[in-house]
Order: structure tokens, then sequence, then C-alpha cells
């Protein structure tokens, strides 16, 4: 770090040490593996809002790779049913000015998009009578088409196992057809009020 001329060194220092509380997720904890899986009750309504994304990379070409992004989610007007798909619906929409590249994910384009029918994010939830909800974050408009049933083709999807009112994690995963598989664990911790 070179100091400038007439910036006190408590300043510089100051920074670099806000730098490196988001890199680890904010508010000074590290952004950690999450294991487990949500309580049956669990609501998607408290992912609502504005949030600091810390993408750690584990495996695949980016492995050790950190990426720290904005998050911003809004709960859908009505939850949003997915194509060919019984009981999933995606209940919250947003954007990101997430990197995927970054930790090795695939971009999956428009992740600043907010049309409804492919946002560039996309909350989908699966619920089932007596389990916990399955909670999906899709990352990029391609991925995030509710009238596209897909088999087949790129993915980055993170996978949400503790949620609460500071805010969520889990893992991700992301890789292409024939190509090996991204993945790592992801943070999100609410900014603001």
């Amino acid at each position: 770090m070179t100091r400038r001329p007439g910036v006190p060194l408590a300043v510089l220092l100051t920074a670099f040490s806000a730098a490196c509380a988001t890199l680890r997720g904010g508010g000074g904890t590290a952004c950690e593996p999450v294991n487990g899986a949500l309580a049956a009750d669990a609501s998607v309504v408290a992912m609502a809002g504005d949030f600091r994304l810390t993408v750690v990379a584990t495996r695949g070409a980016a492995a050790g790779q950190v990426a720290a992004a904005s998050l911003h989610l809004e709960v859908s007007p009505e939850p949003l049913p997915m194509a060919g798909a019984r009981d999933v619906h995606m209940e919250l929409l947003g954007t990101t000015d997430l990197a995927p590249e970054s930790v090795g994910a695939v971009n999956l384009g428009g992740l600043n998009q907010d049309d409804p029918s492919a946002p560039g994010v996309g909350v989908v939830v699966q619920r089932v009578a007596g389990s916990p909800p399955s909670v999906t974050i899709r990352v990029g408009s391609a991925g995030t088409r509710r009238d596209v049933l897909q088999f087949d083709g790129g993915y980055f999807a993170l996978f949400v196992a503790r949620l609460d009112g500071r805010g969520f994690a889990g893992s991700w995963r992301s890789a292409l057809p024939g190509e090996s598989q991204a993945g790592g664990h992801f943070c999100a911790v609410r900014v603001g009020s």
C-alpha cells in the first residue's frame, strides 16, 4: 500500500481493515461453510432486502478465489410457478453485480435484469408438506427463465442452508455441460435497515 501525501496512516489502515472485513462477509466474521437444512417453517420473505454477498470458490479452476458483490432481492407480487415443476415457485426476484467468472462460475448473463420472466437473480422454493423448504438461488437471466424447463445446459445456483434476520448462507455449484464443476460456499449479510 502506498501512502498518499496528506493522508494519515490511520485512515489508510482503517480503509484496509474495512476492505478485509467486507471480503470476510462483513462485520469482521469470516464467510465459513454452512451445512444442514432449513427449519420446516423457514420463510424466504426474510431474504428480501439488500445484502453484501461473498462467494468463496473451494473447487474448480478458481479454487481459493473470493468475490464480493451487492445483492438485491424483492418478494414477487405472487409466487411464480416454474415450467414443468410441481410445488416449485420463484418467490423472490433480484439483481446482483457479481462477476461469476471471478470464482469460476458460469455467467448466464443479465445479472442486473429486473424482468420478472427472466430476472438476473431468482429465488426458487420447493415446498413439500412436513419437510423444510428447499431454497435455490439461480444466478443469471438465462437460468431464471420460468417458461423453459431446463434439463441440461449451464447453471449457477446457490443452495441456502441457513436463513435468519441477518442474512443467509450455504453452498454453490456451477458448470457447463461436459465441463468440471466449480463450487464452494457463500454468505449474504444484510446491509442497511
